[in-house]
């Protein structure tokens, strides 16, 4: 017995070519993350790219296995795109879809295969599955479950409607408008059914917790509960602490959560709304009504003197909690940012919905085929027109081809690294500083995507460089 399954449109992405999934991200591939919510990916999907989408469509998957899988069985499926309403008139009007099935560990589980069919692709040695096509709606593929013993698994899916740039007379793509949806579906082993995916019990610490001023904490359940639910709320809002999406507003309900239940145990842990004299205090506390904001710092080539540029967003019209515009930025290492520090942020923070936009972003990073910085530079001379010059952040944001496939430029280079670096201001010591301390496990509130752990190999090196570790030798950073 097999079922058709469907899932009204939430808020998903989907990736370019389906090769570009396997490609290192310094050549602004996926860097073999898939970002279909699987959390063999950290839970993300392509969200972190595909703004401003109207979630209107459908993804829907035809022959999965109801009652239960057969261990070893193959089962025909086909993914078919509901709603398809943007593209149409365009010169590149792309649809596609990716997915994957894990266990409950976040293993791989099963294998796909696929038939003599252009507009599917295999990717990640055939353990996921994506697909692509001007006006394709319809991709069939097949998937072989694992020996038995394997128990529960999910299948994660993801599929796009892609508006083609809204561009009619040349065919090009972007990552904004494109119509998104997203697909979860429990798949038991045999027919005795199964309980969905446990989800990993809260952190009991002081940064992850609520304070007893700041109300009940709601845990690492309730926190994914409530984004999800202010993320209904207000169809679009995504601006999550530190991944905002420009010329967004926070829902009510998100601005809520976020306010209600984070206990700051540091000055430097509320850059983003400052905690006056009572450090345990958060937005719109008694200490301080001011709501101050601030963009990156930045210092112009060859200074360490960096300024930038802080907003209060409650508009109180005093000044008695604004945060420095102007710094020092400690001198760190630029060539050890280069080839070791950076690709870790390109591969796992550099999204265009994560710190990838100038909006209110104090930790904000450059990257290959994702988001570029506001400068002219030449055309490529394989793009159309070929010749002449072009803003590389309008040209180049969001795509792996023509101007967003350029290497970094000296200026990209040096506001990556003083955007990094300036996260040692006000403290002492590596592991105390945000950069290392929000996107670890147990940390601080991170729209609860864990990065690393203390004593994995990106966490250890991060906190080498910022303790003053030097590379030694020029980086030759590559297509980078």
């Amino acid at each position: 017995m097999k079922r058709t399954y469907v899932l009204v449109s939430l808020m998903l992405a989907g990736f370019h070519t389906p090769a570009s999934f396997d490609s290192n991200a310094t050549d602004g591939g996926g860097n073999r993350m898939y970002f279909d919510g699987s959390p063999r990916h950290k839970g993300y999907d392509c969200t972190v790219c595909h703004t401003g989408a109207e979630h209107v469509i459908t993804a829907t998957l035809d022959g999965a296995p109801a009652g239960g899988y057969t261990p070893g069985q193959t089962y025909a499926l086909t993914a078919t795109l509901g709603g398809e309403h943007l593209g149409g008139g365009t010169a590149n009007n792309q649809n596609g879809f990716v997915a994957e099935v894990v266990d409950d560990a976040g293993a791989i589980a099963g294998t796909f295969a696929q038939p003599n069919d252009a507009k599917t692709a295999l990717v990640d040695d055939n353990h996921v599955v994506t697909g692509e096509g001007e006006g394709v709606k319809s991709w069939t593929f097949a998937w072989t479950a694992p020996v038995a013993g394997t128990g529960a698994l999910t299948l994660y899916l993801g599929m796009v409607d892609g508006n083609g740039a809204g561009i009619a007379g040349t065919p090009t793509t972007d990552p904004g408008g494109d119509d998104v949806a997203t697909l979860r579906l429990r798949l038991c082993e045999g027919s005795s059914g199964c309980a969905d995916r446990a989800v990993a019990a809260p952190v009991d610490s002081k940064a992850a917790g609520c304070s007893a001023a700041g109300g009940g904490g709601f845990g690492t359940f309730g926190l994914v509960v409530l984004v999800v639910a202010a993320m209904v709320a207000r169809k679009g809002s995504r601006a999550l602490r530190r991944r905002k999406v420009p010329k967004e507003t926070p829902s009510p309900l998100l601005l809520m959560l976020l306010a209600g239940c984070f206990d700051p145990t540091l000055p430097g842990d509320c850059p983003d709304h400052v905690c006056g004299v009572d450090t345990t205090m958060t937005d719109g506390g008694a200490s301080c009504a001011e709501n101050w904001v601030c963009t990156t710092w930045a210092a112009p080539t060859g200074s360490d003197q960096a300024t930038r540029t802080c907003t209060d967003k409650n508009s109180v019209g005093t000044t008695t909690c604004k945060p420095a515009e102007t710094a020092t930025l400690p001198a760190l290492d630029l060539e050890m940012y280069k080839c070791e520090i950076h690709p870790i942020f390109q591969r796992g923070c550099g999204q265009l919905a994560c710190h990838g936009n100038e909006t209110d972003h104090e930790f904000r990073i450059y990257t290959r085929g994702r988001w570029r910085n506001n400068q002219i530079v030449n055309r490529t001379g394989t793009c159309i027109p070929q010749t002449g010059t072009v803003n590389l952040q309008t040209a180049g944001s969001g795509t792996v081809m023509c101007e967003g496939w350029l290497p970094h430029t000296a200026e990209e280079w040096k506001k990556n690294f003083d955007s990094s670096r300036s996260f040692m201001l006000g403290v002492t010591t590596p592991a105390d500083s945000l950069l290392v301390r929000e996107p670890t496990t147990g940390g601080l509130p991170h729209a609860q995507v864990k990065l690393f752990t203390p004593g994995d190999a990106d966490y250890q090196t991060i906190v080498s460089w910022l303790g003053g570790a030097t590379y030694g030798s020029t980086c030759i950073t590559g297509k980078n």
